[in-house]
């Protein structure tokens, strides 16, 4: 009698594998739908939907409510919301954990780095000045190292590069010049929030 192997099967992507491939790949919206049409064609339904991969995006992202949005920035809140959801999105990619952790402890770094000479647009900010301009960007954001369950010391995820811009989170994007006042300032302000 002829058994079958297993290896024929196909399996199917699931929507943050298919979101993974998309960062990965750094697919537009147009190659997505293209690889999954020519994969589709072939009988070999392996890429969910896009409309999936757009849902799966908007959990990756924080709730709205801790983000605050004007017209020269984008912050959250609280750093600590972000630090919340991020382990969160760690937790629900490892699912093996999820259950029975209650005392976790997440290290990260953060920094916060100014770049001038951006592209200009014919657009006019209210509060634009010398200091506040769409030709200057400065970002405040942090990096998760690793998560680990403080009960037991075992480390439940790692970043595998922790240099790479991969696991970057901003917490803020201005339209301001780096100064050392503004780097003060921002030092300052999240230094009050770490516990």
């Amino acid at each position: 009698m002829k058994q079958f192997r297993n290896e024929n099967i196909i399996k199917k992507l699931t929507d943050e594998e298919a979101l993974s491939v998309f960062i990965d790949l750094d697919l537009t919206k147009a190659q997505y739908i293209y690889l999954k049409n020519v994969t589709d064609e072939r009988n070999c339904f392996i890429f969910p939907p896009y409309y999936k991969i757009q849902d799966m995006k908007n959990t990756c992202y924080p709730p709205s409510s801790t983000i605050e949005i004007a017209n020269t920035y984008a912050k959250i809140l609280r750093v600590q919301d972000l630090l919340d959801h991020t382990a969160a999105r760690i937790l629900s990619i490892d699912s093996v954990y999820k259950n029975g952790l209650q005392h976790l402890l997440l290290y990260s770094k953060w920094g916060c780095d100014g770049s001038s000479g951006q592209s200009q647009y014919r657009q006019k900010l209210p509060e634009e000045s010398e200091l506040i301009s769409d030709a200057n960007l400065f970002i405040t954001s942090f990096v998760p190292i690793r998560l680990i369950d403080e009960e037991s010391g075992a480390i439940i995820w790692q970043n595998p590069v922790p240099s790479s811009v991969r696991f970057c989170r901003p917490i803020s994007i201005e339209f301001c010049k780096e100064t050392p006042e503004k780097i003060k300032s921002v030092v300052d302000e999240i230094k009050t929030q770490i516990v």
